[in-house]
């Protein structure tokens, strides 16, 4: 709240009004009651898993749930096990070690100046190893993100490759060629409508009135090639760059 973490101002008894704001949850499953340890000792809890879409704050959730049931309810404890596409159990999330902050010097002694208060220094995350190490593990558990994206993605391979460069010195393509026919232009489709062709990643619609946009990516790590061109689809099935992606 202008820019200020709300908790740190609820804490300081600042005024602090929220918002309402809409939350969706799409599932709620494996709800059992048990207990939760907690620093005042242990008391009951309601244990859940939740699927619920960007922006959905828990801790309000849990909140809320108190309201409803008119007893005061807090959340005691929160494990994301996935976001968007991304598990918690997938192959490549890294997992590193946290290592509490260093604690502050004792009192101070008679006549030496009063401690300043400061903020604590919070955890540090760490993968191990040196510099090299750590990059070359934080490089091998990166995904690889052109099939997140919620446009299509072609890999610039075989026909693809010399297209691929030419898009990178801004020049279009015609709808005849190979990426062209491969993108599949709408123009002429039934009700304005139509569907790229089951080889790129998933099917998308878009009605005529609107260029489609789609990612072209470098199948080798050249220096004098970028990494990926975003390019636009026209009505007329012409390939346009629209955003180089550089290394």
């Amino acid at each position: 709240v202008d820019g200020v973490r709300a908790h740190e101002a609820a804490r300081r008894g600042a005024p602090l009004a929220l918002e309402a704001r809409p939350m969706v949850v799409y599932e709620v499953d494996d709800v059992t009651p048990g207990t939760f340890e907690g620093a005042d000792g242990r008391a009951p809890a309601i244990h859940g898993r939740l699927l619920v879409r960007k922006g959905t704050y828990i801790r309000s959730l849990a909140a809320l749930v108190g309201e409803q049931v008119g007893v005061p309810c807090h959340l005691g404890a929160l494990n994301r096990t996935a976001c968007g596409v991304t598990r918690g159990d997938h192959p490549k999330l890294l997992r590193p070690t946290g290592s509490p902050p260093p604690e502050e010097s004792g009192e101070a002694g008679q006549g030496d100046p009063a401690p300043t208060k400061r903020k604590p220094r919070g955890w540090r995350l760490s993968v191990g190893g040196d510099r090299e190490s750590q990059r070359a593990t934080v490089l091998a558990g990166m995904c690889v993100p052109w099939p997140l994206l919620p446009v299509e993605s072609v890999l610039a391979t075989g026909p693809f490759e010399a297209e691929f460069e030419r898009l990178g010195h801004g020049q279009r393509l015609g709808p005849n060629s190979a990426l062209g026919r491969v993108l599949a232009p709408w123009a002429g489709a039934e009700d304005g409508v139509a569907e790229l062709p089951k080889s790129a990643n998933r099917a998308s619609e878009a009605t005529a009135e609107a260029d489609l946009c789609a990612v072209v990516v470098a199948a080798e790590d050249r220096p004098e090639l970028p990494a990926a061109i975003v390019v636009r689809i026209e009505p007329s099935g012409r390939i346009c760059p629209d955003r180089v992606i550089r290394r």
